[in-house]
């Protein structure tokens, strides 16, 4: 599988990339309307309006894995 440039979102976050820990999926964000940057996905009804409307539209792609920052690590090998 290759890594894939998560797309961006115009309203003041980005995510950069997903990460699987112990088999629960952390999005990375980066922004300022960012609370935390890393979340847990199994908690994202927690996070801001805009926020899980971004992951409901990506939920496909995060859930494959195609974000996952251990592929840059495959990528650059």
């Amino acid at each position: 599988m290759k890594w894939e440039v998560p797309p961006h979102s115009s309203k003041g976050f980005q995510l950069i990339g997903t990460e699987k820990v112990n088999g629960e999926i952390y999005l990375l964000f980066m922004g300022s309307k960012v609370n935390r940057e890393r979340v847990n996905l199994n908690s994202i009804e927690s996070e801001s309006k805009e926020i899980k409307s971004y992951v409901s539209l990506y939920l496909g792609k995060i859930l494959s894995g195609v974000y996952d920052i251990s592929l840059t690590k495959k990528t650059l090998e």
